[in-house]
């Protein structure tokens, strides 16, 4: 069985920074400049190919500014200078969707309300954190993206919706 750290995404909580950990035994020491890295993800469907960065104790660091680009589900593919695929990883980007569950939790904490408000806030920020673990499981344990795209769309979906219930 394989080693479930050998193909891991971490994304830096500013989604600036992708570390790819990566079994470097499928890989040489260092990319060579004609190597590339591919990355698409379901928001921006145009994808972005970076020369490879070098692979350091297992960890290919990717650190430029790619916040604009790194949101909802992730695609990754490096390809060797033949356009040979070497390695292909998904992930999600939660930077947008963390924004609104703070928000959906400090209106729960703050909330004064005499009836269920305060409650359906915190109900929805914890529908919405599951559903993006749901979609992080699809995309890096079972790699199926479309089943990833659909549950971060759903959870993209429960930040907008405004709850016409009132108080």
């Amino acid at each position: 069985m394989a080693d479930p750290q050998a193909k891991r995404v971490d994304l830096s909580s500013n989604c600036k920074t992708i570390s790819l950990r990566v079994d470097e035994d499928d890989f040489s020491a260092t990319f060579s400049g004609t190597d590339t890295i591919t990355i698409t993800t379901s928001k921006n469907l145009n994808p972005v190919t970076l020369t490879a960065p070098t692979v350091a104790d297992g960890i290919l660091t990717i650190s430029s500014n790619l916040s604009d680009l790194l949101k909802g589900v992730i695609k990754i593919v490096i390809n060797d200078s033949a356009s040979t695929t070497l390695a292909t990883f998904y992930s999600i980007a939660t930077c947008d969707i963390d924004c609104c569950i703070a928000k959906l939790v400090e209106s729960a904490i703050t909330c004064d309300c005499h009836c269920d408000k305060c409650k359906e806030d915190l109900d929805r920020a914890e529908k919405i954190h599951l559903l993006l673990q749901a979609s992080r499981y699809a995309a890096e344990q079972e790699g199926n993206y479309q089943d990833a795209v659909d549950k971060y769309n759903r959870a993209q979906e429960m930040c907008t919706e405004v709850c016409a219930c009132g108080c």
